[in-house]
């Protein structure tokens, strides 16, 4: 008959060794090869960690050897500044006279055909009153090229500024602004050969006048209208004819400033593999805020504005469009 008593502390702990070594050498191949097999993962994972360190400090040293390997693979401690442009359609895109389009204030079409190209760069403006949209027409754009060489780039951003080179998928080069690219400055009349010589750094180029016409639409079902037509789709005749940029003014006056942009999206590349292409837009909002601001609104207004600007904007941040021009215009306004 068995002992109904309870064992011993040292029968059960001799009984659970026993199970322990018996369960143990039933499984022994697993006992080793599981701590073997995390050990060679932890291994694999060091070796690839120590590639990518050594990667890292080849590509450092790189860096500090090429600095033409900047915006590339090489980070940026100081990004230069970039003289902000519009974008502006080829010579040969630009808008003229068509027979599907009623307007005849649109250039001839045999300006595409002259050498080099001579049509002007056209921007549209609509609003509910037209007496402040032809006057802001009259002066969106600069007169003359001028630029200060010892203070080259704010005073370069005083200019209308434009380039038919999309931009780039990020803002650490502007594709536009390379050595041998022209750059336009847009006036409302150019002289015969309006060329200068401008040196940015490492870039030699040259920057050539091109005519900007401004041109009054009764409302914005017409620029809509005249934007679609101006695509190739949108017209029989299946060409393009190109609007750079379009305003329309709303309720815009001495004491609301209330402004929708059309402006092309298929600079964007939308449908190309990666990120989409950045567009110029800023200069286009800029534009339009700095001629508003700095002729037009009430001077209660400008000072309210300049305020905010001036606190918000000078004082912290550093923007890619010409806020230093609007800036310094809302400043000399207060005083």
């Amino acid at each position: 008959m068995a002992d109904p008593s309870p064992a011993s502390f040292g029968t059960q702990a001799n009984a659970l060794l026993r199970k322990n070594l018996t369960y143990q050498r039933k499984h022994i191949w697993t006992l080793i090869l599981v701590p073997l097999f995390l050990c060679l993962i932890l291994l694999a994972i060091q070796h690839v960690m120590d590639a990518l360190m050594k990667s890292v400090s080849d590509m450092a040293g790189d860096c500090k050897s090429n600095p033409n390997l900047s915006g590339g693979k090489c980070p940026i401690p100081n990004p230069p500044m970039l003289p902000p442009m519009l974008q502006i359609p080829q010579h040969e895109l630009r808008s003229v006279k068509t027979d599907f389009l009623p307007y005849k204030d649109l250039p001839d079409k045999s300006c595409r055909g002259t050498m080099g190209g001579s049509c002007p760069v056209t921007i549209l403006m609509t609003g509910d009153k037209q007496p402040l949209g032809k006057s802001l027409s009259a002066n969106i754009f600069s007169t003359s090229f001028a630029v200060n060489s010892s203070d080259l780039l704010p005073t370069l951003a005083n200019n209308v500024l434009g380039t038919t080179i999309a931009a780039d998928k990020n803002n650490y080069a502007d594709p536009g602004l390379a050595s041998g690219l022209l750059i336009y400055s847009i006036q409302p009349l150019c002289n015969a050969n309006s060329t200068w010589p401008l040196s940015l750094e490492k870039i030699q180029t040259e920057v050539k006048c091109v005519q900007g016409l401004c041109l009054w639409r009764n409302n914005s079902a017409d620029v809509n209208n005249e934007l679609f037509k101006g695509s190739y789709r949108g017209n029989p005749a299946g060409i393009t004819n190109e609007i750079a940029a379009a305003y329309d003014l709303m309720s815009t006056d001495k004491r609301n400033f209330n402004v929708t942009i059309w402006y092309n999206s298929t600079y964007k590349d939308e449908f190309s593999i990666g990120p989409v292409k950045l567009i110029r837009v800023p200069r286009s909002i800029n534009l339009v805020q700095y001629i508003v601001l700095s002729r037009h609104m009430h001077p209660l207004t400008i000072v309210f504005l300049s305020l905010f600007f001036f606190f918000f904007f000078c004082q912290g941040f550093e923007f890619h469009i010409n806020m230093r021009r609007v800036c310094k215009t809302l400043q000399n306004n207060i005083s």
